[in-house]
């Protein structure tokens, strides 16, 4: 009973290998690849509807906020991608005044779960794209610095 538990446990776990990692496919002529994707805001203010080429993807609170991940999100390959997201108090609208790119080559190969995109979201209207192999975006340089001059300008 026991190694015939096991042996459809290892079959389901097989059966899920294609879900958990990511895969680059062709659509339309345009190359996309599926990730598990995440938002970091280094803002002071909440952030809604952040999306990549128009296609929302999440939000975030202030300060390093980060809600949830979305699993096995597509994304094209290449050309600059638009960054934009909702501004949560006012509701306007804004786009990042800096390139993004997702090149294939950044990726991280493999692994299970699939890689994580991570996009950051500074104050100064700008965005990064990030990636890791593990279960959880993290943190950059330049957001570690943004949170430590917030943190040095409340404390007493």
């Amino acid at each position: 009973m026991q190694s015939r538990r096991r042996v459809l446990s290892s079959f389901a776990a097989l059966a899920l290998l294609p879900v958990l990692c990511s895969h680059a496919e062709e659509s339309h002529g345009k190359k996309t690849v599926k990730l598990n994707f995440g938002v970091i805001n280094y803002t002071d203010h909440a952030i809604y509807d952040v999306a990549l080429n128009g296609h929302g993807y999440g939000l975030a609170p202030p300060y390093f906020g980060s809600i949830g991940a979305m699993l096995l999100t597509p994304f094209e390959l290449g050309g600059p991608q638009k960054l934009s997201w909702r501004h949560g108090s006012t509701g306007d609208i804004y786009t990042a005044t800096n390139q993004l790119f997702i090149r294939e080559e950044d990726i991280p190969k493999g692994g299970i779960p699939a890689p994580f995109i991570c996009i950051h979201v500074y104050p100064d209207f700008t965005g990064e794209i990030t990636y890791t192999g593990g279960t959880t975006p993290q943190p950059t340089a330049r957001g570690l610095e943004i949170l430590k001059q917030r943190v040095d300008r409340i404390a007493p």
